[in-house]
């Protein structure tokens, strides 16, 4: 970003209250502590904190330009220029839609149950190949982090790869308004946030309402191995499909994986090749058509999605392999987040991974599934007994589901039940040995990525 302090007030719709009229703005920011020079600071309130009490924070971190709710904050001591506004956020998500609305700029949104990350990734790697690309960084993907991330868009970039989440009906409407994709991608319909949609056909829903606002002229990208996404193929008249079924536009077949990569071959839109990624899971290779069949459509080269595909710099804690410090333990971490259908993959993952010692899974909560918890916690526990697990811990206020699931199909030795991440921590050193590969699974909520820290710094 770089446009003058009246331009802003312009695209923001606020009152500019003090004359630098002419002084330029290159970045924005809700944080008082970051170095920001030439910055926007947006003070935000909260139920227990308003931004505006840090805005000589802000101005002394290089800050030029403030929002305020009120004209009782002009401080003509600061040297920086104040912006009125009724409502800060909406005054963001007002700057933000206006500036995507005068980039000339490819928008590639993803929404879905599983896999956005990966996908967004896996397409930024691409599209890296041959054209300016920039991706959403962090969680930047709400009402807040998306207006951040859309004023961070550069005049000169070609492609931004976006990531849209949502807990609730009409999220994904806003969101989309703001960024206006060209292309729409929705990787799977699963159980996450079912707690307030009710059923996978809300979720559908709810994801679907991105087809609405794809560009005249753009592309819908949708998993059509998933019968809820194959039954919208026809919402946007420019739809796309992918998957290992033959109906699909784009389909992957010959996969072969061993510990370091999968590989397999595509062939659709008139194509056909093979090629190779240092990820592991079926489920990652539907993750990689999305971003396969986005770059065909786009015009990208084969050579070019064959090389993106070849070292794509992953986003952790996402079926990441990691060694303990002595090496002899690996890890399988997987702990940033967790439904059923990204447990039972990352299961498969495990099963999958040829492994000498013993294969261990420690599975947290899947949280935010209301009605389903118990349901989908007996069957979690009970796809690790059919996924040939040699040893299952369950942690969480969901523990007994878990274990009740595993203790209810397996044969090996009854499985552990821990109530926190902290017990889980306290006992987990005597029940790891040499050799052992273990999966780290569970909701953001349980943090057992110091399950992973422990493990590879002790062992």
């Amino acid at each position: 970003m770089k446009i003058t302090v009246k331009e802003l007030s312009k695209l923001c719709k606020g009152k500019l209250l003090t004359n630098g009229l002419n002084k330029e703005v290159y970045t924005v920011t809700i944080d008082s502590r970051v170095s920001a020079k030439n910055g926007l600071f947006v003070p935000l309130k909260g139920e227990n904190h308003d931004g505006h009490k840090f805005i000589k924070d802000a101005v002394n971190n290089g800050c030029n330009c403030i929002f305020i709710e009120d004209e009782t904050y002009v401080d003509s001591s600061l040297d920086c220029e104040f912006i009125l506004n009724s409502d800060n956020l909406a005054a963001l998500q007002e700057l933000a839609e206006n500036y995507r609305q005068i980039l000339d700029i490819d928008v590639i949104a993803i929404t879905g149950s599983n896999g956005k990350t990966t996908t967004k990734d896996l397409i930024f790697s691409i599209f890296s190949q041959t054209v300016d690309t920039v991706k959403t960084q962090g969680n930047y993907n709400n009402e807040i982090g998306l207006p951040l991330m859309l004023t961070r868009l550069e005049r000169s970039n070609d492609v931004a790869v976006l990531e849209l989440g949502m807990s609730d009906f009409g999220e994904i409407d806003f969101l989309a308004r703001l960024c206006k994709p060209t292309f729409g991608v929705i990787t799977n319909i699963g159980e996450s946030h079912i707690e307030y949609l009710k059923s996978k056909e809300g979720i559908a829903k709810a994801k679907g309402e991105l087809l609405h606002r794809i560009k005249s002229g753009g592309k819908a990208i949708l998993n059509g191995d998933d019968p809820y996404l194959k039954n919208m193929k026809d919402v946007y008249s420019e739809t796309f499909l992918y998957g290992f079924e033959d109906h699909n536009h784009l389909v992957a077949y010959n996969i072969e994986q061993n510990n370091t990569k999968v590989s397999f071959s595509v062939k659709g839109l008139g194509k056909d090749f093979s090629v190779s990624m240092p990820i592991l899971g079926e489920h990652n290779v539907l993750n990689a058509l999305a971003a396969i069949l986005c770059a065909l459509l786009y015009g990208v080269s084969e050579q070019d999605i064959i090389e993106g595909l070849k070292g794509p710099n992953m986003t952790g804690m996402r079926t990441e392999v990691l060694t303990s410090k002595s090496e002899e333990l690996k890890v399988i971490s997987d702990c940033y987040n967790a439904s059923l259908t990204s447990t039972n993959a990352a299961l498969k993952v495990l099963s999958d991974y040829r492994n000498e010692g013993r294969k261990v899974a420690i599975v947290g909560d899947m949280l935010e599934l209301g009605q389903y918890t118990e349901a989908a916690h007996k069957e979690a526990g009970q796809k690790a007994a059919e996924n040939n697990v040699d040893f299952f811990i369950a942690v969480g206020q969901y523990a007994e589901f878990l274990a009740s699931g595993w203790n209810a199909h397996s044969n090996k030795s009854k499985a552990l039940a821990f109530e926190n991440t902290d017990q889980l921590l306290k006992n987990i050193g005597s029940h790891l040995t040499k050799g052992d590969l273990v999966l780290v699974k569970g909701s953001r909520g349980l943090k057992l990525e110091k399950v992973v820290k422990l493990i590879r710094e002790e062992f």
